[in-house]
This record gives C-alpha cells, structure tokens and sequence, in this order.
C-alpha cells in the first residue's frame, strides 16, 4: 500500500459534487498474533489446567462432595475441561483478513464577495438571491478578467483576487496536506436593486426590492410583500 494518498484514482461522481467515495487499496489474510494459528487460546480461568477447585467441597471434610467425589477439583466450566477456548480475536479460524481502503470526501465550497457601495441590503440577504443576471463565469484559476468601471471595476478584482487567494492557502499550500482544489470557478451576478420611498398613513418610508424572484428588505415596517 502506498503511503502517499493522493497515489490513488478517486474522482467524484459528478462536477460540483458533495459526498465521499471508498476504495479498498489491500486485503490480506494473516496469521492470527493472539493464537499464533493455533485457533484457541489458553483459558485464564483454569490457567491451562482444564480443572478448578470444587467451591462446593468442605474445607473440613466429612462427607464426600456429590460434585467432585473428593477429588477436590472439578471441570473448569470455562473452558469445559480442555484448558483452553476458542480464540476471541480471529473466533477459532486460526487467521485474520486485513482490509485497509482510503475515502476521499468531496465538498464545494463558496466564497462570496459583495460590490456596492450604496446598497443598504444586508450582505446575508443578498447570499439567499437564487437568480441574478450572470456577467461572467469561469473555471480558470486566474482571476476574472478587467472589469469596467460600471461592472465594479477593481473593487470586483480585488474580491476575486482575495477569494482566490483564501482558497489558496486553506486548501493548496503546504500546510494543508490532507486536501486539494481540484477544480474553481469564478461567477460575477448582478443582482437588481431598486431603492422605493414611499408614504404610508401620512409617514415615509423606504424599502428595497432585490433580485428577479423581487425579494423585498423593509426594516422601518413590520411586514410587506408585492402583489
């Protein structure tokens, strides 16, 4: 068995999957180390001697005991009388199979990075919009390209850059040994933000639709939806 684990082929059942695949990497069959293939094992209640003192024989004497007739010394119960029992760790088969398999676990993991400067949205909202307008996406390791100033600019290239980079060093470097980024992919979404003011019983108010499902951010009123 190899001891570099990262020697075996293991590949996730699809892209972007989440889960854990086995693969048995040796079997062996050896000679059991307790009894040495002997099958049983020496009984440690009788220490071998397949006989035990009768605990119903008088220390004094007297009548002959019906169980030991005087003998003093019974069958050891244990073992039955043979000094020895079935091995306990290969269960009387003499050998013992060895089953060594390596398991990858496979886990995309998101990295988010929000660009507006004006957006009153909470950032946590914003990670629970399901659709947007996709700008870009690639599964290249180097950053997203030069963005114009109307699309974030550098703000949005520097978030990549730091995205990447966080990944980087938690999954590649060399202290992370156990683990590998096998593929990346950058997306850039924009996600729709309309500012409302509006006047309600005579008192303003303002509330923020966002993204295509027209999800709405309130915090000055208890509750309000789009009809």
């Amino acid at each position: 068995m190899s001891s570099n684990l990262w020697h075996y082929d293991l590949t996730p059942a699809s892209e972007w999957w989440t889960g854990s695949r086995e693969r048995v990497v040796q079997n062996t069959v050896e000679k059991c180390d307790e009894c040495h293939g002997l099958m049983r094992s020496k009984c440690t209640n009788c220490d071998t001697m397949g006989k035990v003192r009768c605990p119903f024989m008088h220390p004094e004497g007297g009548t002959t005991c019906i169980k030991c007739s005087g003998h003093q010394f019974v069958n050891c119960t244990h073992c039955q009388g043979f000094g020895s029992i079935k091995c306990p760790k290969c269960d009387g088969n003499g050998a013992l199979r060895f089953v060594h398999s390596v398991e990858a676990k496979f886990e995309t993991i998101d990295g988010f990075f929000f660009d507006g400067d004006h957006v009153e949205v909470p950032e946590k909202k914003l990670q629970g919009v399901k659709e947007g307008f996709l700008l870009f996406s690639d599964e290249r390791f180097p950053p997203i390209p030069s963005l114009p100033p109307y699309q974030g600019g550098p703000q949005v290239n520097e978030g990549a850059m730091r995205l990447l980079k966080s990944h980087y060093e938690t999954y590649v470097s060399q202290s992370a040994t156990s683990t590998r980024v096998l593929k990346q992919r950058h997306s850039l979404m924009v996600i729709p933000v309309t500012t409302v003011d509006l006047t309600y019983k005579g008192k303003p108010y303002k509330l923020w639709i966002y993204g295509k499902e027209r999800a709405i951010h309130c915090p000055s009123m208890n509750s309000c939806s789009i009809l």
